[in-house]
């Protein structure tokens, strides 16, 4: 698959373009026809970035996660695998244009950077650590998802609330509708990060003894809590609407918190000196 590697590496990043005007016409309410062909180019974008990140590894022999570039390609992908699942379990297709326009945006500022890195951890050459690696950041983009829809909630209740039935109002869907896709990205992300966590543990316990004293391990545990308990308390206490939505904002920017600290502050087997200096070197 290597010799397709430059056309993905155009291609892919067009296609979200394609995606993200083809949401943006439908959230205006102009040419609702364009539905359906948003519903098909979604998938076929998603598949196209698939095969990028599968050539990408064929060709590198490693994972994708040495440099920002390619690390920023995997969280687009994420994002917008987690956004289609939602959207998929609910048929609503209005909220696209918030997810997929951040996806957009960091597959094109990733596509023309990614480059050959050579010197790299011999950890990214392993497949359980693939495994890891793509289910916890495939939670960690389900929980924004879920933050976002939490956002979308609370902007939506606030107009009604204060009775402006503006552009917003009348474009999104109903706060039932949100609330169920603020819940469903949580769980999304819940069960993909439980088997990130799981993973982890099978090839840390070999690699790393001391695991279990790693703050990343015991700071992802805390954010695990946080939205296990925000689905808890969906689905057996009968929380719904704001105290949901307030759950998964909280777990989110706590991620948020636990990303940076990790990355800049704490002494952790997570952090990968290429991959830590290319984050540090943003702020």
């Amino acid at each position: 698959m290597e010799p397709i590697l430059p056309v993905l590496r155009c291609a892919v990043p067009t296609l979200y373009a394609l995606v993200v005007a083809l949401y943006a016409v439908l959230f205006l309410g102009r040419g609702r026809r364009l539905g359906r062909l948003a519903g098909t180019v979604l998938p076929t974008t998603l598949v196209a970035h698939l095969l990028f990140l599968v050539a990408f590894v064929e060709a590198n022999e490693r994972i994708p996660l040495a440099a920002l570039p390619e690390i920023l390609s995997v969280i687009a992908f994420m994002t917008a695998l987690a956004y289609y699942a939602v959207e998929r379990s609910t048929g609503n297709r209005s909220t696209g244009l918030f997810v997929l326009a951040f996806s957009a945006i960091l597959q094109w500022g990733s596509s023309g950077r990614i480059a050959l890195v050579q010197d790299v951890p011999e950890l990214l050459r392993n497949p359980a650590f693939g495994l890891h690696t793509a289910t916890a950041i495939l939670g960690y983009a389900a929980f924004a998802v879920s933050a976002i829809y939490g956002l979308l909630y609370l902007f939506l209740y606030q107009e009604l609330k204060t009775n402006r039935f503006g552009r917003f109002y009348r474009k999104l869907p109903p706060l039932e509708i949100l609330g169920k896709m603020n819940i469903r990205a949580a769980v999304l992300g819940l069960v993909s990060l439980t088997i990130g966590i799981l993973s982890g543990i099978v090839w840390a316990a070999r690699l790393h003894p001391g695991f279990l004293s790693d703050p990343m391990f015991l700071m992802t545990g805390v954010v695990w809590l946080v939205f296990a308990f925000g689905v808890f308390a969906h689905y057996r206490l009968g929380w719904r609407g704001k105290p949901t939505v307030y759950v998964s904002i909280s777990g989110f920017l706590l991620m948020g918190i636990v990303l940076v600290a990790v990355n800049l502050f704490l002494q952790t087997f997570h952090r990968f000196d290429v991959v830590a200096w290319n984050f540090s070197s943003l702020v």
